[in-house]
């Protein structure tokens, strides 16, 4: 009898693979999107507007909840890709460097509203 083998079973090594190899960098991200999570959450509830129009308008039509879920799902989409497409293109990577990069000017954003609505 025959092995069941599912349709891409091959994909995972590959993914974890890359994971595994760029883990720095991944760490970095999570560390950052759940800091701009939560500095968000913050201004949320000190009265502060969502200043991103797509995560606003989630936000008033479906809740917080669901603007953190998109959120997640979309960031870990997008790593899951990349990670997919690193044997091929692995100079996508650089997309993770430069979303890191601009999550510390979206964290320090947050910070600095949030300390400024403290006062």
């Amino acid at each position: 009898m025959k092995a069941m083998t599912y349709p891409h079973s091959d994909m995972l090594p590959v993914i974890l693979s890359a994971l595994r190899r760029h883990w720095l960098a991944l760490a970095v991200a999570v560390t950052l999107h759940f800091g701009d999570i939560i500095s968000t959450h913050l201004g949320l509830r000190m009265g502060l507007p969502e200043g991103n129009l797509t995560p606003a308008t989630i936000l008033g039509l479906r809740g917080e909840a669901a603007m953190y879920g998109l959120k997640l799902a979309t960031v870990s989409a997008v790593i899951l890709l990349i990670a997919l497409l690193d044997g091929r293109y692995p100079r996508l990577w650089r997309t993770i460097h430069v979303t890191n990069a601009m999550m510390v000017a979206v964290l320090l954003s947050n910070s600095a509203q949030v300390m400024a609505a403290m006062r």
